[in-house]
């Protein structure tokens, strides 16, 4: 193969992949990397580029493989952010993650009813605890002036059925409002509407955003 760099796209996936090829790579290495690529991009649709080197080559008889690998320091929180497309997933409801953008709790179960039959899958929050949802789960990538609230904010398939339900979706809903009426008074996107404001907002309205977030209402 004689193609040394290529950029990998996906229509509607903000992730691309940009691939350094040794001359160790065939045609048929690269169909594999591009095809578990593809399958990533297909989950995500923010922003983000990555940049992947691949080499395959004889190491000789004593050995039977070899990685090698850069390592970037970057935080879990902002790596997940990055590649999440906002959404909330099942591993954040049972691990009841917090966010520093939260605009509202959950603790209902994950409860998925079985699409083909009979049967129901109910995985529990942790005791005592809640999961937050981010602001940004709210706010569409692509669509400016729309915020969304209840079932249609930006989630998992697992994680919805645990956010589906009436209280939840009225905890988004009033988050979604509240941060409809900041942008409309600021004559700004809501994307744009800082998260700090959406908070402070919804604490004054009496909602229960956990003990990072807080304080008296004024």
């Amino acid at each position: 193969m004689s193609l040394d760099t290529e950029s990998v796209t996906l229509a509607g996936s903000g992730l691309v992949f940009v691939n350094y090829y040794g001359a160790g790579v065939t045609d048929a290495y690269r169909g594999a990397i591009i095809s578990a690529e593809n399958y990533l991009q297909s989950q995500f649709t923010n922003p983000v580029t990555v940049g992947v080197n691949f080499d395959l080559q004889s190491l000789g008889a004593t050995f039977s493989a070899q990685n090698t690998f850069s390592t970037v320091s970057v935080s879990f929180g902002a790596f997940t952010a990055a590649l999440r497309a906002h959404a909330t997933t099942a591993d954040d409801v049972l691990a009841a993650r917090k966010w520093d953008d939260a605009i509202a709790r959950g603790t209902y179960p994950i409860d998925i009813h079985n699409p083909t039959g009979k049967g129901t899958i109910l995985r529990r929050v942790p005791p005592g605890d809640a999961y937050d949802i981010p602001l940004r789960c709210l706010l569409p990538q692509r669509v400016d002036r729309l915020t969304m609230g209840g079932r249609c904010i930006s989630g998992t398939h697992e994680a919805h059925s645990s956010y589906r339900v009436m209280p939840i979706a009225m905890a988004t809903g009033q988050a979604a409002g509240v941060c409809a009426a900041l942008a409309a008074r600021t004559a700004r996107a809501s994307r744009d509407v800082p998260t700090g404001d959406v908070q402070e907002a919804l604490k004054r309205q009496g909602a229960a955003l956990g003990p990072a977030h807080a304080t008296a209402p004024r």
